[in-house]
Formats: structure tokens, C-alpha cells, sequence
């Protein structure tokens, strides 16, 4: 099956490996040093290495949650859905201090005991939305990586996010001028363009990137 790096996985022989790929979306890098984990397979965990890559035991069937977290870098979770056809998924991870800076350029106020969503699409123009609203946003950001207030729709770089959502189910969407959206390899909500999403308090749930086209 997939490919990738076994981070901390000691030569371990896996059944159904999947690789989970970090990167700072700021930095445009690769993270290593992250725990990571399989909700549904509490005793499968591994560590990213210099590519920022870690390769977990996974159930052959059903949904995956994946929670990683690192020194600087609070929980974050990233649901692929399970039939999915992934092997290899490629997430984000923002550290405190860009989580930080972000707030302060928006001049918003986190509250640590709500959650932060974060996604992306693949082309410029794209306006993202939440049911039910939360918090702030979307703010997009702009071609730093960072959020730009002044940005109503997705830049070349494609993330947005919202902050102090509260805990709780939410569907996120997508839509794009003359093209069609839809998640990767999130799970579908009730459009093809919408993902299912789950908000924990203190932590950034990574919604996997849209394709339009």
C-alpha cells in the first residue's frame, strides 16, 4: 500500500500503513518531533521525522482521526474518511507562536477554551462558510501564509480559518467562481462541497483541503 517515512516507528511492520505528512503552512515546511495518533487504534502512535512524515497502523475499514501535538504545537485532529483510497495524507500544523501572531494581526482575542477550524482550497477566489456560524471568520490568508484582514476570499496560498468555535459538530463548505468544489478526502456533509467537522476546546482541527476544478 502507501508510501512514506516511519517516523518513530521503531521497523515496525504495518498491515495497513498510513502516512501522515506535517507541514507549517507559514514556513511551508516540514515538522518534525510530533506525536502522533490514531483515536481508533489508541495503541498505534508515532513521531514525525525530518520530512515531517509519520507512519501509523490503521484499521483496514472506517473512518480515521488522527491527533498530533508537539512541544509548541497544541492537539490538533485530521478525520480522513474511510474509503478514502489515502495512504499518504498530507496535513497542517500551527504553532503557538503563528497561532499567536495570527490573533494579534486580526486583532482578535483567542479564548483558550474554544476551538480554532483550519482549511484551504486550491485556487484563488474561493469563499469558505460554516453551519453552524461560530466564532470569528473566515479569515483567509493572504500569500505569507498568514491571515490578511482585508481578504474576502482565498489567496494563491489557499488556508482560512475561524477562532473561538465553540465545541460542538459543524459543517464547513466551499465555493469557487464557475467550479466545482469538493473534499479530498474529508467526510462529505450534505453537499459535495461541504465536510463534517468535529470542534474540541483547546484544539485546531485541520479540515482536509478542497479541490475545485
Amino acid at each position: 500500500m502507501g508510501a512514506g517515512g516511519q517516523g518513530g516507528s521503531g521497523g515496525m511492520s504495518f498491515d495497513n500503513p498510513v502516512t501522515l505528512k506535517v507541514i507549517d503552512p507559514v514556513a511551508q515546511a516540514p515538522i518534525s518531533g510530533l506525536e502522533v495518533c490514531l483515536r481508533e487504534l489508541p495503541s498505534s502512535c508515532s513521531t514525525t521525522d525530518e520530512m515531517g512524515a509519520a507512519t501509523l497502523e490503521a484499521p483496514l475499514t472506517g473512518d480515521l482521526t488522527f491527533e498530533y501535538r508537539g512541544p509548541e504545537v497544541r492537539p490538533h485532529l485530521v478525520v480522513v474518511r474511510g474509503n478514502s483510497g489515502s495512504t499518504t495524507i498530507t496535513t497542517t500544523a500551527l504553532s503557538d507562536a503563528n497561532l499567536a501572531l495570527a490573533h494579534q494581526l486580526l486583532g482578535e482575542t483567542e479564548d483558550p477554551n474554544l476551538a480554532i477550524i483550519v482549511s484551504g482550497a486550491n485556487v484563488e477566489g474561493a469563499e469558505a462558510s460554516m453551519t453552524p456560524a461560530s466564532g470569528f471568520g473566515p479569515y483567509y490568508a493572504g500569500p505569507t501564509g498568514l491571515p490578511d484582514p482585508n481578504r474576502t476570499s482565498t489567496s494563491t496560498t489557499g488556508p482560512f480559518f475561524w477562532g473561538n468555535v465553540a465545541t460542538g459538530s459543524y459543517e464547513v463548505s466551499v465555493v469557487a467562481p464557475g467550479l466545482q468544489c469538493e473534499t479530498r478526502i474529508g467526510i462529505v456533509g450534505s453537499q459535495p462541497n461541504a465536510t463534517l467537522v468535529l470542534a474540541e476546546a483547546g484544539t485546531v482541527t485541520v479540515v482536509s483541503p478542497y479541490l475545485c476544478q
